[in-house]
């Protein structure tokens, strides 16, 4: 049973309740999307899959990375994070420097 804006408990079953019931069922279950605004893409903090998908690699590349000092990252207790500004200072310097493009 949920509350209704009066004070009394409402019941999926009447009637004029299970329209909005089913709207609030579909309001809870639709998916949020976690992209972030263009002038927050700098700023955003990545994690290890969100990265490997950014890098279009397997996450295991990553902690290969890591082990070998080779990307820029830090730790958030026992799991890794990425500052995304780093990240595209990392790649552009790797690519420069490998000359490729």
């Amino acid at each position: 049973m949920k509350a209704s804006s009066n004070g009394y408990a409402m019941t999926e079953f009447e009637p004029g309740n299970v329209a909005k019931v089913r709207a609030a069922k579909s309001a809870k279950q639709a998916p949020v999307s976690m992209k972030p605004s263009r002038g927050d893409q700098e700023d955003q903090i990545l994690t290890v899959p969100m990265l490997a998908e950014y890098l279009l690699c397997h996450p295991s590349t990553i902690y290969r990375l890591l082990k070998n000092k080779r990307i820029p990252g830090f730790r958030v207790g026992s799991d890794w994070r990425f500052r995304r500004s780093a990240i595209d200072q990392w790649l552009n310097k790797a690519t420069i420097a490998t000359g490729r493009q």
